[in-house]
């Protein structure tokens, strides 16, 4: 969330913002949630506020993290690939936990972005409690503006409710091809596709956020939400975002989906035919790789490695809280070969056949994809104006991964290869930059920045503070709210880099804040200051 940007072209970039059917025959007791108009979809008591797809073990934590504050999405929709569109009833029961009165609820309508070309999202029928209301488009119909009639105060609720229809374009490389329809295998890759609430920054930010969408930039920025979403999409395999209901049991008609999912940021979906499934189980959660592939050592070699990055982040990061991790094989474009949503990895799975065998660059790009499950969705934060913790603090929990399950000299190696190049020839080019800039302002080469310095950057301050303070800053940063043996954590929240900076803080008992400046805020680092670290490194 995404989303993001976490995707600079080169073919070796991983990138951050599926769900296989896995039958739930559990109904979940009711949970706090506001009321669903009636016009949208029927929903089951105890599946209607989500929490469906939590793994049982963690549910009782999830839920009194989030149930008395998070958002709720109900929809109703279908695919007509005859006119490359999906579309139908969206409502959203929507709680401000954000501290201050609003007077309006804010959508982002993506599809609209120019560089999405034929693509776009119409709305109509918009109401507000059931009333009907006129929104406001602007920033090239990518916002939208839903006006309440009276201030709605924190923690109240109000339900926005509309139809929509999204025209999602062929073959489109807008964004790496994240909304496309693929003349070639008939699929559907589906981030972004439905009006969703925009990122909200409290006081002293900016409130809602409206930036210009940017191609080549993961969009999304937005808060966790419930979801409950019927499909119907017939003829095509659903992939998504969540866990599917099975048919008949919640109230679901024959010939459609119903897929429930949360709290997370997004709703992403993958349509297609002809995948066969691989799978593994990690600590309760199903790993499923959807892939057209037929190279059994790509396969497997994926597989492996994403189910070791998953148990060793669920071991020192706290556990991913889903019964599901899906990777699904999309056309993407310009070079990109991975891009991860919540619960959900879109892989270019030919390119990525092409390099089986290559075990450092698997580790490099399923590594760090399954870490943006917990740097970007499990802990949110505006990607496009701090990418470097999204995309620096997910590269380094990468050669991380890598050093615990490989050794130093292997995690040596990865940041000698994939981490420290980038950087070292853009400070040997055009020069240092500081990486904590909006991406609208960002110098060219940004890329090298947030993926190579800021990894090192993270890595400087592990060498500062030492393993243990270090290891226990991050876990508590990506510990629920709720855990109070884990402090005030920013599990299904929105976190500010001063967050992350007092969690290294408080876990060292140190002030940390010129290190913090020199890495992430100020353009002085040199070659030999690179140098230096990663021999330091070696050497500890």
């Amino acid at each position: 969330m995404p989303g993001t940007s976490r995707r600079p072209p080169s073919s070796r970039v991983p990138c951050r913002v599926l769900t296989v059917v896995l039958i739930l025959a559990i109904l979940l007791p009711s949970v706090m949630a506001p009321s669903v108009p009636a016009q949208t979809p029927a929903v089951t008591p105890g599946l209607a506020g989500g929490y469906g797809d939590v793994l049982p073990a963690e549910r009782e934590p999830v839920i009194a993290a989030t149930e008395r504050d998070i958002s709720r999405y109900v929809m109703d929709v279908t695919v007509d690939e005859v006119a490359g569109t999906i579309g139908g009833s969206l409502a959203v029961a929507f709680v401000n936990r954000y501290g201050e009165p609003l007077d309006e609820v804010v959508f982002r309508l993506f599809p609209n972005a120019d560089h999405y070309g034929p693509g776009g999202t119409t709305v109509a029928s918009v109401t507000v409690d059931g009333t009907p209301t006129t929104p406001a488009l602007s920033v090239g119909d990518t916002v939208l503006s839903v006006p309440l009639v009276g201030p709605l105060l924190p923690g109240a609720a109000v339900t926005v409710a509309m139809t929509f229809t999204t025209t999602v374009p062929l073959d489109s490389t807008g964004s790496y091809g994240i909304l496309s329809r693929s003349s070639a295998t008939g699929g559907w890759a589906l981030a972004d596709w439905y009006p969703s609430l925009a990122g909200y920054e409290a006081a002293p930010g900016p409130g809602w956020r409206r930036d210009a969408p940017f191609d080549g930039v993961d969009p999304t920025f937005g808060d966790v939400a419930l979801y409950d979403l019927t499909l119907g999409a017939a003829g095509l395999d659903v992939i998504g975002t969540g866990s599917v209901m099975p048919t008949g049991i919640a109230g679901t008609p024959d010939g459609q989906t119903r897929i429930v999912a949360g709290p997370v940021r997004d709703l992403t979906l993958a349509l297609g035919s002809d995948w066969r499934l691989a799978t593994r189980t990690v600590d309760g959660t199903v790993v499923t790789y959807a892939t057209a592939v037929n190279d059994e050592v790509a396969v497997d070699q994926v597989l492996d490695v994403v189910a070791r990055s998953l148990a060793a982040y669920n071991d020192r990061f706290g556990a991913y809280p889903y019964r599901e991790l899906d990777l699904v094989d999309v056309p993407l474009t310009s070079g990109t070969l991975g891009i991860s949503w919540s619960g959900l990895i879109f892989l270019d799975g030919p390119s990525l056949a092409a390099e089986a065998g290559d075990g450092q660059f698997y580790d490099f790009l399923l590594s760090h994809e399954v870490a943006h499950q917990w740097w970007g969705n499990l802990v949110g934060g505006n990607s496009n104006d701090h990418t470097f913790i999204a995309e620096g603090l997910t590269n380094y929990t990468m050669t991380m991964e890598v050093e615990w399950s490989q050794g130093r000299p292997a995690a040596v190696a990865m940041l000698r290869t994939y981490v420290a190049p980038r950087y070292l020839a853009l400070l040997r080019g055009t020069g240092d930059a500081v990486a904590d800039t909006p991406y609208p302002q960002a110098p060219p080469g940004f890329g090298d920045i947030v993926y190579g310095k800021a990894a090192l950057g993270f890595l400087a301050i592990r060498l500062e503070i030492g393993d243990d303070a270090f290891f226990a800053a991050l876990r508590a940063f990506a510990a629920t709210p709720s855990d109070a043996d884990a402090g005030d954590g920013f599990r299904f929240r929105v976190a500010e880099p001063s967050d992350l900076l007092a969690a290294f803080e408080a876990a060292s008992g140190g002030s940390l804040g010129a290190l913090w400046a020199r890495w992430f805020e100020q353009a002085v680092t040199t070659p030999d200051d690179v140098e230096r670290l990663v021999t330091a490194y070696e050497a500890a």
